[in-house]
């Protein structure tokens, strides 16, 4: 029977819960590409990847959120709560897609 120590994944909750499911002492890891990829499919949805592409501010507030997939666990959440209230509004429905998705 296979049993994995560790897998990586999409950072995506759902995933990683199945992966648990199944296999509950296996070590999970996020993926970056995957992270980013969607992302920037979520930035298209809401008509935002013109200002990433265009407007570096922009942009760089946008992976400002992205990075947040390097703050130890135990912080991620006072991390997109610091970043939350500093954002401008056109930022909030990513945030909150992060937080649905990834953070739970």
């Amino acid at each position: 029977m296979f049993i994995p120590t560790i897998i990586y994944m999409d950072y995506e909750i759902a995933i990683r819960n199945a992966a648990k499911h199944v296999w509950p002492y296996v070590q999970t890891g996020g993926c970056l590409f995957h992270l980013g990829s969607n992302f920037k499919k979520h930035l298209q949805i809401w008509g935002l990847m013109q200002s990433y592409r265009t407007d570096p501010e922009f942009a760089q507030t946008a992976r400002m959120l992205l990075a947040v997939a390097y703050v130890p666990l135990d912080r991620i959440e006072e991390a997109l709560a610091f970043l939350k209230n500093r954002l401008a509004q056109e930022f909030q429905p990513i945030v909150a897609w992060l937080e649905d998705n990834y953070v739970g």
